[in-house]
């Protein structure tokens, strides 16, 4: 499975207030995945979508309107303080429980985005918890945005994941390919060091 979603030349938007739909109103799913057919149906073949956007779909078990809204919006360009306010507002969305949209928005940017370089930092802010708390929030067949939050919920978890995995298979290479460290030699003269 792969860890990054597909790059495409889509045109992208995003807002300034990350739970704010593109008219400036609160948003909605609708505001996200404007013409989908029957959403609930995971992704067979959309002609809008290409065949690896379909293929990053049938992997994750998205829906079409998942992945509407995936390539809806761009990867942030993250720093702590970002990763750390978007973690706020996931974890908010979902004690409210009634927020559904804000969540997806939020899951759709973290998905998007590299973590790898903040994967510390979402560690220390409990984001996987969090990404596992919006997988088990609803059924993933639930209707709706209570459904896209479990789902992209799911696919953070697998990402999260994925990327702590690798780092650490770097970390056993790279300590693996250090040739191994000499005892220091005693000093001849003293021959007590």
């Amino acid at each position: 499975m792969k860890l990054s979603v597909p790059r495409d030349r889509a045109t992208h938007s995003t807002t300034s207030d990350m739970c704010m739909g593109p008219t400036g109103s609160r948003a909605t799913s609708s505001d996200f995945a404007p013409s989908l057919l029957d959403a609930t149906n995971v992704v067979a073949n959309d002609s809008a979508l290409s065949k690896d956007w379909l293929q990053y779909g049938r992997d994750y078990e998205l829906t079409r309107a998942d992945l509407h809204l995936l390539r809806k919006h761009e990867p942030c360009n993250l720093s702590a303080r970002t990763l750390s306010v978007l973690a706020r507002h996931l974890y908010d969305g979902l004690v409210k429980a009634d927020d559904w949209e804000c969540c997806e928005i939020v899951l759709t940017m973290l998905v998007r985005s590299d973590l790898l370089p903040w994967l510390e930092t979402a560690a220390d802010l409990g984001l996987g918890h969090i990404a596992r708390c919006a997988m088990e929030s609803n059924n993933l067949d639930a209707p709706g945005s209570a459904g896209t939050t479990a789902r992209l919920g799911r696919v953070l978890v697998v990402k999260l994941y994925g990327l702590n995995e690798l780092l650490k298979s770097m970390e056993e290479s790279r300590w693996r390919d250090q040739p191994p460290v000499e005892p220091p030699v005693a000093c001849l003269s003293c021959k007590s060091c």
